[in-house]
């Protein structure tokens, strides 16, 4: 088919050329009835005179006879100017030079009506028009219309060469707009097609149009920069997961090896090995679902749904009484939202594990829901500015943490799952020590 830029373009031309033409007709039309109007009433002003001198001549006279009395001017001698009295039947009954009779036109103008007509006499154009003498004649006057006709065909020669040059460069000026206006169209689509074809990011399109292609090509560059932006983060996703995988699989390989060089091994030794190695397999089983969690941006198919937050806070903080034997406080407001709930405990969960690793001994873990935001506090020893500006990061863990267990990645789930709720998180440095570390999901509403 046509490419949208040639359509485009034949749309376009076809419009200009249709106004050409049009303002063409329009004014050879127009030109037309402005030079017949002047000459038609010229025409009227003489007939009047002629014919009122005429009728006197006739009183006088009681006949109209060569030349009538009045008329020897020298307008009876100009070529370009006829007169003519003819009688009801259309016989001549005086002349200055021949014009064509019209019977019909004659009754006309017996009854009084102004009838103008255009005829060739002797092969030169000529405008007549008839007024009555008196019931039974008609004078007829013609004055010729050779140089508006010469006129009128000079201007449609010039028309038409002012159209030609006209429609010419309509069509090359539609051209050059409906390239211009289709470009960044066409870079889009060959940027769309480098991008499936050979998995190449494209380069941004340049343009500084604010209409909708212009939109188009800046929603276009924001995918680019978004897909840039991902792929960026899955480069160091792996990088990092490779980084972090390594070693538990190095020690894990290595107790594996060990059990398999010793078989003699006594059975306290080769306990304490099968422990090492099971709790390892522990550690890395929890650090490729953390993995799986953070590439896949959690429970992918998970939809958002209403739930009441306040029950979701006191059903983790029920599970984690249990399993770290601390006091767990929990303030809530009952709010419900609309979000998640499988990522939404997923986060709250390792909020609270990250504070029941760094609280000491059997000190309190508080939880505060408002709305759809959560806090959790520990009373450990803080963190640090630059801890604070990177506590979110993947894998990142500050140095003071290096002996606490933990793949450094338990922040960024919950980072990762307020940007999916449109959500935001914080950490707080309260009076009395500890860390407050919050987010926020979804829109709040009373549970009533």
């Amino acid at each position: 088919g046509m490419s949208l830029s040639r359509r485009l373009a034949f749309v376009l031309g076809s419009v200009v050329v249709a106004v050409v033409i049009t303002s063409a007709v329009l004014s050879a039309f127009l030109a037309r009835s402005s030079r017949e109007g002047s000459v038609d009433e010229s025409l009227r002003t003489q007939a009047d005179g002629f014919a009122g001198r005429l009728a006197a001549s006739i009183r006088v006279t009681g006949v109209v006879t060569p030349p009538p009395r009045g008329l020897e001017d020298t307008a009876l001698n100009d070529p370009a100017l006829r007169l003519q009295v003819v009688d009801r039947g259309g016989t001549v009954a005086f002349q200055s030079a021949p014009v064509p009779v019209d019977p019909l036109v004659v009754e006309e103008a017996l009854e009084g009506d102004d009838v103008y007509r255009t005829a060739d006499v002797d092969g030169r154009p000529f405008r007549i028009l008839p007024r009555a003498l008196d019931d039974e004649s008609v004078v007829q006057f013609a004055t010729t219309v050779e140089s508006v006709e010469d006129g009128l065909s000079d201007l449609r020669r010039a028309l038409v060469v002012v159209g030609v040059v006209g429609v010419g460069l309509a069509l090359v000026i539609a051209v050059i707009t409906a390239r211009r206006l289709t470009r960044p169209i066409v870079e889009v689509t060959e940027a769309a097609g480098r991008l499936v074809h050979d998995r190449a990011l494209p380069e941004r399109i340049e343009t500084d149009r604010r209409d909708e292609v212009g939109r188009m090509a800046s929603a276009f560059n924001d995918l680019v920069d978004a897909l840039r932006l991902s792929r960026e983060q899955q480069d160091r996703l792996v990088a990092d997961a490779s980084h972090e995988l390594r070693t538990p699989l190095t020690s894990l390989r290595m107790k594996i090896d060990f059990l398999a060089a010793e078989p003699d091994l006594p059975d306290d030794q080769r306990q304490s090995v099968v422990t090492g190695a099971a709790a390892e397999l522990e550690a890395l089983t929890a650090l490729v679902g953390e993995l799986v969690d953070l590439a896949s941006n959690g429970a992918v198919d998970e939809a958002v749904q209403p739930f009441v937050l306040g029950d979701l806070v006191q059903e983790i903080a029920a599970r984690a009484r249990l399993t770290t034997d601390r006091t767990i406080t929990v303030s809530s407001d009952g709010g419900e939202v609309e979000a998640r709930p499988g990522q939404v405990r997923r986060a709250l969960s390792n909020l609270v594990d990250n504070a029941d690793k760094y609280s000491p001994g059997r000190a309190p873990i508080e939880i505060w829901q408002s709305g759809s935001s959560v806090e959790v506090r520990d009373h450990g020893p803080g963190m640090t500015e630059e801890t604070r500006a990177r506590a979110f990061d993947r894998f990142y863990r500050a140095p003071d943490t290096q002996p606490v267990a933990g793949s450094g990645i338990g922040l960024a789930i919950v980072k990762q799952v307020a940007d999916a709720h449109g959500g935001r998180v914080w950490i707080d440095e309260p009076a009395g020590g500890g860390t407050v570390v919050g987010f926020s999901v979804g829109a709040s509403s009373d549970s009533g």
